[in-house]
């Protein structure tokens, strides 16, 4: 397991000088991105809960044949085109109908993840990963509901559940999420296996009306020189 180091901002823009002997080379990866965690998230009317959705999720992106390149002290990733995505969520909630009444869901994955992607951006002494994945579909199915002379039948939302899923791409751009790995390891072609716990909370509440969100679990990341 390699060391997680920090690096000042002025010996990371010097790089190229103190490290000639990678000026210029590349390195083989496998990379491995793991997330399992949950999210709840209430919108607010007034003060009262009028939706609510929460979740339970854990994936895996991987790319077994990523090439990381270093040439005069840039920093490029190269997938292998067939990077994986596993997908595995549970999801339910409900939002207020009929004035009152509580209309249920419970979401299912009704297509799994087709190709997955990372990337890699230089930030000052560190590299931050991204990743993501398309083709899936989380569909939410509502229960019928009446109440008095209002009634809502039972419906399906094709992919109505598809931000919802726990730690995904979207989540780590909205809690302010940072996946970083030592840039100092990649550019000397060294393993590296990282641990990132999360507790986030995000509100916008104003007057008893808005929405209030969590985000708590862990990620894992893997990059393991081929």
């Amino acid at each position: 397991m390699a060391t997680i180091r920090t690096w000042p901002l002025a010996l990371a823009l010097a790089l190229p000088l103190v490290l000639p002997a990678v000026a210029e080379a590349s390195f083989k990866y496998t990379t491995t991105i793991r997330f399992s965690g949950t999210y709840s998230s209430d919108e607010y009317d007034t003060g009262v809960v009028v939706s609510h959705v929460q979740s339970k999720t854990s994936f895996t992106v991987r790319d077994a044949r990523l090439v990381i390149t270093v040439k005069n002290g840039a920093i490029a990733l190269y997938p292998s085109g067939h990077t994986t995505a596993r997908l595995s969520t549970t999801q339910s909630g409900f939002r207020v109908m009929c004035d009152s009444a509580q209309q249920t869901f419970t979401d299912r994955t009704s297509h799994r993840p087709g190709r997955g992607w990372v990337t890699l951006k230089r930030r000052g002494s560190r590299a931050s990963l991204g990743f993501g994945w398309s083709g899936e579909s989380v569909d939410r199915h509502y229960i019928g509901v009446t109440q008095g002379d209002c009634s809502e039948p039972a419906e399906v939302e094709h992919a109505g559940g598809n931000d919802d899923e726990a730690g995904a791409a979207a989540m780590v751009s909205r809690f302010g999420i940072s996946l970083k790995v030592p840039l100092s390891s990649l550019m000397r072609g060294r393993s590296v296996s990282r641990k990132i716990t999360v507790h986030k909370l995000e509100s916008d509440l104003l007057d008893g009306t808005g929405t209030k969100s969590r985000l708590d679990g862990s990620y894992r990341i893997i990059l393991s020189r081929r």
